[in-house]
């Protein structure tokens, strides 16, 4: 399951960020390599295992040290256990840390919580933005934009089957069949 972090700069020029990403380590995993920027840039990301079930994630600048741009900034995808039961575990948020491009900290930085709902239900088809079980022609222009690279994956992660952060042509194809033919 693909969890988006996102930035509210609150108008400041943040260059780049830090965080630990908390989670229970027995009902989740998180490889790090599957952690990945949401924005083009030429910004980098860095994730690494601190301990179980903490994840630390750098976003820096590249060379052109533009400042990073409000919204959702990187995407993690969590494995669940086969033997997790359903229910809501929370995802916390420590050491959250922001630099203006010379490298001072900001200082009051706030890091959100979340959470990863495990339930029964079988996942929603390829395409399905909304989970209703059925893939619309709106649902489809937002698969065909986000394989444009005109809208991010977080606008409908069903359409990145594979979790590898993209919409190609067999996701979308994939997707146009659900559409006919139901979920």
């Amino acid at each position: 399951m693909s969890v988006a972090v996102s930035l509210d700069s609150s108008g400041l020029s943040v260059a780049a960020t830090a965080n630990d990403i908390t989670f229970d380590h027995v009902a989740l995993s998180l490889d790090p390599a599957t952690c990945r920027l949401v924005a083009a840039g030429d910004s980098t990301i860095t994730a690494t295992v601190v301990q179980p079930g903490v994840v630390r994630v750098f976003v820096q600048p590249g060379s052109s040290s533009a400042p990073l741009l409000p919204g959702p900034l990187y995407v993690c995808t969590f494995r669940i256990s086969a033997s997790t039961l359903p229910g809501a575990y929370p995802l916390g948020s420590a050491n959250a840390r922001a630099f203006d491009s010379t490298g001072a900290a900001f200082e009051h930085i706030d890091g959100g919580t979340g959470s990863l709902t495990v339930s029964l239900l079988v996942r929603t088809c390829l395409g399905d933005c909304n989970a209703d079980r059925s893939v619309t022609v709106n649902e489809l222009i937002t698969g065909v934009n986000i394989a444009l690279g005109n809208a991010p994956v977080t606008a409908c992660l069903q359409f990145d089957h594979n979790d590898d952060g993209a919409v190609t042509i067999d996701e979308l194809i994939d997707a146009v069949n659900r559409a006919l033919q139901g979920c």
